[in-house]
């Protein structure tokens, strides 16, 4: 799309169609935000400078202007943000495309003086904040320990039994779906990076886990996959005596999708 017309030398779409594909073919003057009004070809919306943007799911963005050659891609996640396109949006017209084609190198005698170390210095210094699980959340921790049984009737990855059981600073969590077995760790006021087993088979990752507590009642348990494809699931666990909810999510698009839903069940064993 970049060369509208070919791809290392072969035509693989017809000229006159990719020209209308990137080119207005809706209105789109009642959109919410301004880099969304400059209309809509095929499946493709239009932007400045002559440009063009591909949508994905949940902030996965492209945004191509030919003119230049330039291409950005964004793998963000912002399905919780109403507005996190139109941020992706800002991010790229505010800073990014100004400075494209200006020097790199910060002003100063010593080459490494560059603004990919300053990059690489402030993502180094990045870390995930970890919610911090007082002495009475630990104890409700620890109640919650045992094994659940849910309700048959199936609910997308229909979960069947859960297990929880802790290793001094880890959560670890063993289920049972229709489609899949498993387990994985969450750590306690730390993070754990573990790997994902599913019928005793790695899944991608690397895997990122930490355990946190709502209002003393609730246990969350949250998974980020960190790589190509990202992806974040949590499991909100509500206990009642012997009753248990267990809510789960899933952001980004990933086949853990399978595992969403709302499962009641009752302790076993605890």
């Amino acid at each position: 799309m970049r060369g509208r017309r070919k791809h290392q030398g072969k035509q693989l779409l017809p000229a006159a169609f990719l020209r209308q594909g990137i080119s207005k073919q809706v209105s789109t003057d009642s959109q919410p935000f301004y880099d969304e009004r400059w209309g809509y070809g095929f499946q493709i919306w239009m932007t400045r400078h002559g440009g063009f943007a591909l949508y994905g799911l949940g902030g996965q963005l492209v945004i191509g202007i030919p003119e230049r050659g330039i291409l950005f891609v964004s793998t963000a996640d912002t399905q919780g943000d109403p507005w996190g396109t139109a941020t992706i949006h800002r991010c790229f017209w505010d800073i990014l495309y100004p400075a494209i084609g200006q020097s790199l190198v910060i002003p100063g005698d010593d080459p490494r003086e560059s603004s990919f170390l300053e990059l690489e210095k402030k993502i180094r210094g990045l870390s995930v904040t970890i919610p911090t699980i007082t002495t009475e959340n630990e104890l409700l921790l620890n109640n919650a320990l045992g094994q659940y049984r849910f309700s048959p009737l199936m609910q997308n990855g229909g979960l069947e039994e859960l297990e929880l059981d802790r290793e001094e600073n880890l959560l670890v969590l063993k289920f049972k779906t229709s489609l899949a077995s498993g387990q994985i760790a969450f750590g306690i006021n730390q993070l754990a990076q573990e790997t994902l087993k599913l019928n005793l088979e790695e899944a991608d990752g690397p895997y990122y886990g930490y355990a946190s507590v709502f209002d003393s009642k609730e246990i969350e348990l949250t998974l980020k996959r960190i790589g190509d494809l990202f992806a974040e699931l949590k499991i909100l666990l509500s206990i009642q005596g012997n009753q248990v909810s267990a809510r789960i999510r899933v952001n980004g698009e990933t086949s853990m999708k399978r595992f969403e839903g709302i499962f009641n069940g009752r302790i076993i064993r605890n």
